[in-house]
């Protein structure tokens, strides 16, 4: 088992590590059907099987991974989502189907920008729903792009918490992220338990929450998403 979340009945849903690949070649299909290659995803959601699939597909459709904090979203005048738009230029954002995500993001982003969603009821553009993103079959253009990635490339926009002004974006590239997850290793080791099970506490619009989010991943275990660490706004 790679992920679990509580379901709608509080029951823990379960995710094998067959189904998560599976979701994650069929959502990069529609990312390269949808979103332009080196361009950036906005990830406006909670920590979610959903969001992780997304984040998985950016890096094999060549697109930037770029979380925010679900704070931006806040009913206002929306400061630190229009400043990271302008700074990110996004081709497409994934958001839960929240109403303040959907008021967010069609008051913010224009309407050339891809919506992935988990529910299209607030929205007025159009959206493609994640759900039906999962129905795709993946075609030999996946195993070409992730074949084409450069490891050299930025595959990740990461935001500073703006602590002395609006946020700042620092880039990762692809070899950052395994060379992290390796020195991290080599200084925990088998402490970290990545390999087993373990509880995650953590935003990923965060480098640490992300962090355990791929360290757990790359070291095959199965990773539990605490309700402490979805910040859910209706």
């Amino acid at each position: 088992m790679a992920l679990a979340v509580r379901g709608e009945d509080g029951e823990w849903v379960r995710v094998s590590y067959r189904e998560l690949k599976a979701r994650i070649l069929s959502t990069t299909e529609w990312m390269l059907a949808n979103i332009p290659r080196v361009r950036a995803v906005m990830i406006l959601a909670e920590n979610a099987v959903d969001t992780a699939i997304v984040n998985f597909a950016c890096y094999c459709a060549g697109v930037i991974h770029t979380p925010v904090s679900p704070s931006f979203a806040l009913p206002g005048d929306y400061a630190r989502f229009r400043h990271v738009a302008r700074l990110t230029e996004p081709a497409g954002i994934f958001a839960s189907g929240t109403k303040a995500f959907a008021e967010a993001i069609e008051t913010v982003l224009g309407d050339d920008v891809k919506i992935l969603t988990t529910d299209a009821q607030h929205f007025s553009r159009p959206v493609s729903l994640i759900s039906d993103v999962y129905k795709i079959a993946p075609t030999p253009a996946v195993e070409a792009s992730i074949s084409a990635v450069d490891p050299e490339a930025v595959s990740t926009y990461m935001m500073t918490s703006g602590s002395t002004g609006l946020p700042k974006v620092v880039t990762l590239s692809l070899n950052a992220l395994p060379a992290n997850s390796a020195q991290t290793y080599a200084a925990v080791g088998k402490a970290s338990v990545w390999d087993d099970v373990m509880m995650d506490c953590l935003p990923w619009h965060h480098a640490a929450g992300l962090s355990v989010l791929r360290h757990s991943m790359v070291c095959g275990g199965s990773l539990y998403i605490d309700a402490s660490s979805r910040f859910l706004i209706n």
